[in-house]
């Protein structure tokens, strides 16, 4: 289902951002941190092998940089590393 929504969110509907990603839905509804964190991160792990399509940049980017704040508070420090030293990111 979340592969479907952000592949529908960011090559079909050609959506931008934020407007891509789960996460304010999912903190409109109250989800915990861990769960939008983890299903962030999924929606990012979709969007990888498609880095090369143009549609994906600004979604990417914004996954990463909600995933970063998510993760920025020391909380996580096992999930930021990974994001942080991801080599297919860069």
């Amino acid at each position: 289902m979340i592969e479907r929504i952000t592949s529908l969110a960011t090559f079909d509907l050609l959506l931008k951002g934020e407007d891509a990603t789960l996460r304010k839905v999912m903190d409109d509804h109250g989800v915990p941190k861990a769960a939008i964190g983890a299903i962030l991160e999924y929606q990012l792990s979709v969007l990888e092998s498609y880095q090369h399509r143009e549609e994906t940049g600004d979604v990417m980017k914004q996954l990463i940089k909600d995933l970063k704040d998510m993760y920025g508070s020391g909380e996580y420090p096992l999930r930021r590393a990974r994001l942080v030293f991801s080599p297919s990111l860069y």
